[in-house]
């Protein structure tokens, strides 16, 4: 991609932005005030005292009648004067500082650090930047067009924060442009400029497609502490690019102090203890240490003191840990007890679920023999003993019933012993010897199916932690087919089923692999897991192994909401969430720092997207697991509220300017007080001649 021009010509010059305008007022108003010294005076008698009167009387201008010659006078000069400057203030001359530009766009950072203090007193940098995008707005060239065209200039806005849109399209409107740059609403998100660049790079590229192509100036306005996540650079094409930065001075010192990190857990020996863990981050300018409070149910349960270590990379790094006794779910809040600079960081929130035991489901066939009896025995003893609740067990067709009802979503985890369902739940599942219908997953009869054995598996996957299968005998196996990669080419929300129902995947990954192929696989299907082995357990000695059992644990930790109980539940602002919607409701109502309603389109997952601002948010309609959200900043490098000078911009960097180069300056209002100060003079001096 083509990087963006630096450079730019400046054509300084005065023009008129409505010179038609003035051209109608001079041909009105010249003649009329010329007319007036034509006309000359018509005496009338006169009575008077002394001849030392006739001055006066000759000088008085009461009435006229054409006409006399125009004889020198300062005061017409003075008045022609004045009446240019009006004309010329009618015509609305305006200064030209760069080379005109036929499309702007606006690029309007709202991140978090934003919110922050600017120069200006009483605003934050987000409404200074609203205060000079609007200026800039103002200033567009309306007539003059780029190289005196007579075309004006169109323009666009657009913001990022966690991402990046365009609030308009191309406009030369200014009512349009000015509404939706004050209506950019402040965020508590990390920023993403490559995000941006990327809007801008497509912009721009359709702009060269164009016919009448002119040329497109690009205007940032940002504190410009800019994260790019990429490593690798991105341009914007063969724009003019200009970057405005808002806010304080980089070298000036800032005060904030900010969470950036807030985790409790559970822990192992003992369900009942909850450990948290706090760390926090300080600017410069912020004090060596601060107090932070943790909060649980509203009622505060500690109270520590942070102490910052050495200020490096533009930030001091501090920490603190608490410990509490509670078996009950609940919102563990950290509080700093400081006013600072950006007030989005100055708490966070976890959700830490209760104890209790997991709901597991085993379905089985019909019809059964002695050796699968065995299997599922040993199978619900199991899991029995790992989720703390004995396992329910149906068979095929009262799980049909149940999957028609809508009474399976309350489950933690579905086992399937040699069943496929109908359609693939929105709970986790592991099937043996049989696949739930997903797109691209398949288990068909093996010609080489009788000893085989495991001859890999992936250790580092979680599923596999501590899992040994040298020693697993397996009898029949089937032929496992993982999605590919058509079948992963699919929109993001896959959870969602096509009309042959068959649930779209969004991942799979191979577990365990034998002589013929797969024989463990895990495939994601919008954020649910689903695990299939291509054997039955009559037809394998796992069911014996401890491995079997360690397998198991595994996937409750991994798969379920049971295995999340142990640590807290929390969001960034920059974080997609989805919710699961409570039996038999259509959609879910948001409360908190922000709120909305969402409708549920299929499935029993509902998208809230990335909830922008920090806090905690209370959700109708689903799950009692899901009611409570707790959405943070967590952000070192917006809680660092750093301002810079420079900004990379395809692998060039760019220096900070003024908004006075993004168009036209108008200065009007400078001849309006010449002419007024030019009448004043023509009246003082018309005053001191009449004097009597």
């Amino acid at each position: 991609m083509p990087r963006a021009s630096l450079s730019c010509q400046y054509d300084r010059g005065v023009i008129f932005l409505a010179p038609i305008a003035g051209l109608i007022a001079a041909a009105v108003t010249a003649p009329l005030l010329t007319l007036f010294y034509f006309l000359k005076l018509r005496r009338r008698p006169v009575r008077v005292s002394s001849t030392l009167l006739w001055t006066s009387a000759v000088e008085d201008l009461q009435a006229n009648e054409p006409f006399r010659w125009i004889r020198p006078s300062w005061l017409l000069f003075l008045q022609l004067l004045a009446l240019a400057c009006l004309l010329t203030a009618f015509a609305r001359p305006a200064f030209s500082g760069a080379t005109p530009v036929g499309r702007l766009i606006l690029v309007i950072d709202h991140s978090a650090s934003m919110n922050a203090p600017s120069q200006e007193p009483g605003r934050t940098r987000l409404e200074e930047a609203q205060r000079r995008a609007i200026e800039i707005i103002d200033r567009m060239s309306r007539g003059a067009g780029p190289a005196g065209s007579g075309a004006r200039t169109k323009a666009m806005v657009i913001t990022f924060a966690g991402n990046a849109r365009a609030v308009t399209s191309y406009t030369s409107d200014r009512s349009v442009l000015r509404r939706a740059v004050r209506t950019i609403e402040p965020t508590d998100q990390s920023g993403d400029f490559t995000a941006a660049l990327r809007l801008i790079a497509a912009q721009t590229a359709q702009d060269s497609e164009q016919t009448d192509a002119t040329r497109t100036r690009v205007m940032l306005i940002s504190d410009g502490a800019l994260a790019q996540p990429s490593d690798e650079p991105v341009g914007v094409g063969d724009v003019e690019f200009r970057f405005v930065r808002v806010g304080p001075p980089p070298e000036e010192p800032r005060d904030n102090i900010g969470i950036v990190a807030l985790s409790a857990r559970r822990d192992f020996r003992t369900p009942g203890l909850v450990r948290v863990f706090v760390r926090a981050v300080a600017t410069e300018g912020a004090p060596d240490s601060t107090p932070v409070t943790l909060w649980l149910g509203g009622e505060a349960i500690g109270a520590q003191e942070i102490k910052f270590g050495e200020f490096e990379g533009g930030l001091k790094e501090g920490a603190a840990a608490f410990s509490f006794e509670s078996a009950q779910r609940g919102v563990v809040l950290a509080v700093i007890g400081r006013d600072d600079e950006l007030e989005a960081d100055n708490r966070a929130a976890v959700v830490v679920e209760g104890l209790r035991a997991g709901r597991v489901l085993i379905v089985r066939p019909g019809a059964r023999t002695g050796g699968s009896e065995l299997a599922l025995t040993g199978l619900a003893r199991a899991l029995g003993v790992i989720a703390g609740k004995e396992p329910e067990i149906m068979n095929a067709a009262g799980y049909a019933q149940a999957a028609q009802a809508g009474a399976i979503g309350d489950f933690d985890l579905i086992v399937f012993a040699g069943v496929s369902p109908a359609q693939t739940p929105d709970t986790p599942t592991i099937s043996f010897g049989s696949t739930p219908p997903i797109r691209g997953l398949t288990l068909r009869e093996n010609e080489k199916s009788d000893g085989a054995e495991f001859l890999s598996w992936k250790r580092s996957h979680p599923l596999m932690r501590d899992v040994a299968l040298g020693a697993v005998a397996l009898g029949k196996t089937l032929r496992l087919t993982l999605p590919d990669g058509t079948s992963l080419a699919l929109p993001e929300n896959g959870a969602l089923n096509d009309s042959s129902e068959m649930a779209r995947p969004r991942q799979a990954e191979t577990l365990a692999l034998g002589p013929n192929g797969p024989l463990l696989g895990v495939v994601e299907v919008g954020r649910v897991q689903h695990v299939v082995a291509a054997f039955d357990l009559e037809q394998s000695t796992w069911p014996l192994r401890p491995s079997f059992v360690i397998f198991l644990a595994n996937a409750m930790e991994t798969l379920t909401r049971v295995g999340e109980s142990s640590s807290g539940t929390a969001h960034t602002t920059n974080e997609p969430i989805t919710v699961r919607l409570a039996p038999r409701a259509a959609r879910v109502q948001v409360t908190g720092p922000s709120e909305f309603e969402r409708e549920s389109e299929a499935g029993s997952r509902v998208t809230l997207g990335a909830l922008q601002r920090a806090g905690l948010y209370e959700v109708t309609g689903v799950i009692n697991a899901d009611i409570v959200l707790a959405v943070n900043l967590s952000s070192d490098h917006e809680s660092a509220i750093a301002t810079a000078d420079r900004v990379n911009i395809g692998g060039e960097s760019r220096t900070a300017g003024g908004t006075r180069e993004a168009g036209t300056k108008e200065i009007w209002h400078w001849f309006v007080l010449a002419g007024l100060f030019l009448l004043s003079v023509e009246w003082m001096l018309f005053a001191w001649r009449t004097r009597v």
